[in-house]
């Protein structure tokens, strides 16, 4: 209940708004039902509090930092788990240590992989997976397979993907500093791994239950993780057609026509992603505008670059998260002038929103324990 009252306190902030009377009246006129709102909303700040569990729960080691300046060689033997079967993982699971005794036996690898491997792409070339440098794959297989030796096999391990057994083929250390900060490269290597644990526990759950989905803005979505483009571009022009004045269906056209190296389509989507948003500037989407911006940029005219990151900055007002996304991406395009103005407005934000919880423990009545602090504002208003 606290995380619902702090959310809906940062939701009065973002939108200047005096209490939840005023905030009532607001969705009143919008045709927005107030307890829609609210299930929204606790819908919202569920998956903010479970996804921060699962970032809490990631560690970081020495050898994780070490792991960085590793290449591997490496080979793999995947078993998918059945997610329609019953018994699926433990079936798995004992196909694969059965897989494990045949090659400890003496069945060479590559037969091995190319007899068992439920990897389409890798079995035929006996399970080869090239040359994979530490932190491009998910961490329960990479400190699995970066503490094997040359020639070493592992045990069956599990991951989000399925079961492997994994041969480390070769391996090399590349740029590997004579002296290592390990402190501030594990806090560096720790935001990449908290974002990791969220995707591998989702694949994790999709991959494990057969999952029927009719909502075409779910549909879309797995298409892509799929690997499904042309489900996944049906379905995201069926959620256009649904949501006429909607720019975040183009701008998700635009990212996998870029995927799939498409620029042509990519930019048409891209255009009505910007220009529907300029239309409906409650559904303004920040990014598309840096996108537009950087096409601008390669094409040398700097002027309407200007402009779209400008639109950008815009946009993102009273948006905490996507102001504090502008600041890295302008810091990543070497845009100083902006990203400070993003970040000076990000801190703006958060203490107005320390400021009014303040205002609001202080008119509470004794008793009431105080709120946690720093909590990214959730809005059932404007999400993107």
């Amino acid at each position: 209940r606290q995380d619902i009252n702090n959310a809906i306190q940062s939701v009065l902030v973002q939108y200047d708004l005096k209490d939840e009377d005023a905030l009532k009246e607001t969705l009143k006129k919008a045709n927005y039902p107030y307890d829609d709102f609210i299930r929204s909303l606790e819908d919202e700040t569920r998956v903010q509090l479970f996804a921060g569990a699962l970032r809490n729960n990631v560690k970081v080691t020495n050898q994780d930092v070490e792991n960085q300046f590793v290449r591997a060689d490496l080979q793999h033997i995947l078993i998918q788990v059945d997610p329609a079967a019953k018994d699926g993982e433990k079936s798995a699971q004992e196909k694969a240590n059965q897989i494990y005794q045949k090659i400890k036996q003496g069945m060479d690898f590559n037969t091995a992989a190319k007899a068992y491997s439920d990897d389409s792409k890798t079995k035929e070339n006996g399970g080869h997976l090239g040359w994979i440098s530490g932190g491009h794959s998910v961490p329960e297989f990479e400190t699995v397979a970066f503490s094997l030796e040359k020639g070493e096999i592992s045990r069956p391990i599990r991951t989000p993907f399925g079961i492997h057994i994994i041969k480390m083929v070769n391996k090399q250390y590349e740029n590997r500093p004579i002296s290592i900060n390990y402190e501030s490269e594990k806090q560096k290597l720790l935001a990449t791994r908290q974002n990791q644990a969220v995707e591998s526990y989702l694949h994790r759950l999709i991959s494990q239950h057969k999952l029927k989905i009719t909502n075409p803005n779910l549909q879309a979505y797995y298409a892509k993780i799929n690997g499904e483009t042309d489900q996944a571009i049906s379905a995201y022009h069926t959620q256009s057609s649904l949501n006429t004045y909607d720019p975040a269906p183009h701008y998700l056209l635009f990212k996998l026509y870029k995927k799939i190296g498409d620029p042509e389509k990519a930019y048409q989507e891209l255009q009505k992603a910007v220009l529907k948003g300029q239309l409906v500037k409650e559904r303004e989407i920040p990014m598309a505008h840096v996108e537009m911006g950087k096409i601008y940029a390669q094409r040398g005219a700097v002027a309407s670059r200007n402009e779209e990151y400008d639109a950008a900055l815009a946009s993102a007002q009273g948006q905490l998260i996507l102001l504090k996304q502008l600041e890295n991406v302008f810091k990543e395009l070497g845009d100083s002038k902006r990203s400070n103005e993003a970040g000076g407005q990000a801190a703006r934000l958060e203490a107005a929103i320390r400021a009014n919880q303040t205002a609001q423990q202080q008119n509470q009545p004794s008793g009431v324990g105080a709120q946690p602090q720093n909590q990214a504002p959730a809005s059932g208003l404007k999400l993107h």
